[in-house]
């Protein structure tokens, strides 16, 4: 983080305590094919956080916002030629939209 920019302060120093509790959090594993033509594989994960930010003073909460995440990454392969796997999001409207492939983020 502070190659980003980030400082990291001393507790005693801190304006703002950021808490984060998962609620829920999970994974799953699946497939489908059509014999000898194709076989898909694919994996889901989501995530169920509660952020709260406090006065670290006074304990005192400033702010409360619950974040919900899915993602998902499918793997095809077609008359035995592997492609590239594709990954997903979950948008607001509760549909997978498909995203970069996170390794090449920065």
């Amino acid at each position: 983080m502070e190659e980003s920019g980030a400082r990291i302060v001393a507790a005693d120093a801190a304006e703002v305590q950021a808490e984060v509790a998962t609620m829920s959090a999970g994974n799953d594993v699946g497939g489908s094919s059509f014999p000898i033509l194709s076989h898909s594989e694919r994996t889901e994960g989501s995530v169920d956080v509660l952020l709260t930010l406090r006065n670290p003073k006074t304990g005192e909460v400033l702010s409360s916002q619950p974040l919900k995440g899915a993602a998902k990454y499918q793997q095809t392969t077609v008359i035995g030629l592997q492609g590239s796997g594709i990954y997903y999001v979950k948008n607001a409207d509760g549909k997978f939209e498909k995203v970069p492939d996170p390794s090449t983020y920065k």
